[in-house]
């Protein structure tokens, strides 16, 4: 949502994806007090999430930041060494493409070419898929 979606949305296009295409889910369904980040404890404690993929049953996962990866991983730091990395969750049962959140290019352009290329691979992953 906000300038962070469309952030995600401007990446996504030239690659063939839009809107219409994909599911959108948070990690956790609301923010913690005080709009903090999402921590370990939010995230164990919200089912958010692992209803939304039950739901949708989705065959590539783009996740945005280090919640979501903690979620798939258990790893709760380290988003800059997995970005543009995937693998096999089988949480998810789906392969899971990890990404900066967008919201850090808004921060800092230079985080760009970190959404680009977990966005290139994320594509590739799906093509692979197809």
């Amino acid at each position: 949502v906000g300038a962070a979606g469309r952030e995600l949305w401007r990446e996504l296009k030239p690659h063939g994806l839009s809107r219409d295409m994909v599911a959108v889910a948070n990690t956790v369904c609301c923010r913690p007090p005080g709009n903090k980040l999402p921590n370990v404890t939010f995230v164990n404690r919200c089912p958010w999430l692992q209803r939304a993929i039950g739901r949708y049953s989705p065959l590539a996962i783009l996740s945005l930041g280090n919640a979501p990866r903690y979620f798939f991983t258990g790893r709760p730091k380290g988003i800059t060494d997995a970005n543009a990395t995937t693998e096999w969750s089988a949480k998810a049962n789906a392969w899971v493409t990890y990404s900066i959140h967008p919201a850090a290019v808004l921060y800092d352009e230079r985080n760009r070419p970190m959404l680009r290329s977990a966005v290139k691979e994320f594509a590739r992953v799906l093509s692979e898929l197809a």
